[in-house]
């Protein structure tokens, strides 16, 4: 689970008074998370509204709204005010907001886009300060901005803090001497058009829970404002106690490093081409692995351990490739479908292991091979037969025979009574 990350800003624009609007960066993809910064340069009794969007929705899913974070007062005594909203983009078209401004204040504007954000449908699972949903302001009129205290829940947070100013100043530099983290600016706008206003964003990645704060930047004397609060991680874990892991999809993966782990539970895996990975492991205890579908393969290296339980391959050429073992105590092995076999080479790759259980072999060409010695099951027959390609002529071996101990003892089936 990484941090969110801050991924880019859109160009900078003014708005004198009335109606307003405004277009985002494009977005990296759908689901990014948009934050809207509007600073308002006046004390008018002003109604500054997001009225429509297009290619965005808000945090629970309502198309062409965003859902509002508040208004917050910029100076000690208030001079301007910043108004911020959240949204999520709904695809990789640029999001065009149009908005309604009741008086005659200029309007400042700034869309921030970011990328692993979770995907809470509300402010208090997206965003925390100290509490979910919460922010954090400072204020004031001083050649010193002070930084918003941010106060994470939990690991990996990425902490904001939105500036805004009544003059065009513009706050290129970070935050510093702040505890508990580095403040970082990574977007800046000012502009002496209208009657001046500048914005700015800070930001710190949170490794654990706590609190940044203590930071300052020095400017010249205005009318300064700051919001502060961090973004919460997307969530990504699987977890399950006596419950079932079901992934389904085409090109469903579980990747680098992860595992799944079920007690009396089961894995079920289906789709084109369901895969393990290279390296990956399935561990279950008293439950069933079920791979289904076109070309279902364990590739190299994965394992299947089972004890009292059965394992089943069904389809076209379904088989087990070299190096794999299978074992199981009181069970049983079923391969069916054309081709279906288990190879044996001299080196001794591939084993089959079982007490007391049947090997049950069903369709067309169903074989074992030793050494590149067919060995060939008589139907309602015990023991084994071999083919003689010297002589072109089945010999029967019998259990007790020494010649079926020497050509088959890899096998260890002249000790019982298996029928094939």
């Amino acid at each position: 689970m990484a941090a969110p990350t801050y991924i880019t800003a859109s160009t900078g624009t003014t708005d004198a008074g009335g109606a307003w609007s405004h277009t985002s960066a494009a977005p990296g993809a759908a689901g990014r998370i948009y934050i809207v910064q509007v600073v308002q340069d006046g004390t008018g009794a002003n109604t500054i509204s997001v009225d429509s969007v297009t290619n965005a929705e808000n945090l629970a899913g309502t198309d062409g709204v965003l859902t509002s974070i508040g208004e917050f007062n910029i100076g000690s005594a208030v001079a301007a005010s910043q108004h911020l909203w959240i949204g999520r983009s709904l695809n990789t078209s640029a999001m065009v907001i149009t908005g309604g401004n009741t008086g005659t204040d200029d309007l400042y504007i700034r869309v921030y886009e970011f990328s692993g954000v979770s995907t809470g449908t509300t402010l208090a699972t997206v965003i925390e300060n100290a509490t979910a949903g919460s922010t954090t302001t400072g204020a004031g009129t001083s050649t010193t901005v002070a930084d918003a205290s941010v106060q994470t829940l939990g690991t990996n947070r990425l902490a904001l803090n939105f500036i805004g100013t009544n003059d065009d100043l513009t706050i290129g530099g970070s935050f510093t001497g702040e505890t508990g983290g580095d403040w970082a600016s990574v977007a800046s706008y000012g502009t002496s058009t209208g009657t001046d206003a500048a914005l700015n964003l800070n930001t710190a990645t949170i490794a654990s829970a706590g609190t940044i704060d203590g930071g300052t930047y020095t400017i010249t004397s205005m009318a300064w404002g700051v919001v502060g609060f961090a973004l919460i991680p997307v969530a990504l874990s699987l977890t399950v106690d006596a419950a079932t892991f079901n992934l389904t999809g085409a090109a469903v993966t579980l990747t680098k490093q992860s595992k799944l782990t079920s007690n009396e539970g089961s894995f079920n895996f289906t789709g084109s081409s369901v895969g393990l990975i290279k390296g990956y492991r399935l561990i279950a205890e008293a439950g069933v692995f079920n791979l289904t579908g076109s070309s279902v393969t364990l590739t190299k290296q994965s394992k299947i351990t089972a004890e009292a339980g059965v394992f089943v391959f069904t389809g076209s050429s379904a088989s087990l490739t070299a190096q794999r073992t299978i074992t199981t105590d009181q069970g049983s092995f079923l391969f069916t479908g054309s081709d279906a076999n288990l190879i044996y080479t001299p080196s001794g790759d591939s084993t089959i292991s079982v007490n007391p259980g049947s090997f049950i072999f069903t369709g067309s060409d169903v074989n074992l091979i030793v050494g590149g010695t067919p060995v060939i099951a008589q139907p309602g027959g015990s023991g084994w037969f071999v083919r003689d390609k010297k002589e072109e002529k089945k010999k029967r071996i019998s259990k007790d025979d020494d010649e079926c101990l020497m050509i088959v003892k890899l096998f260890m089936v002249c000790e019982s009574e298996n029928t094939f």
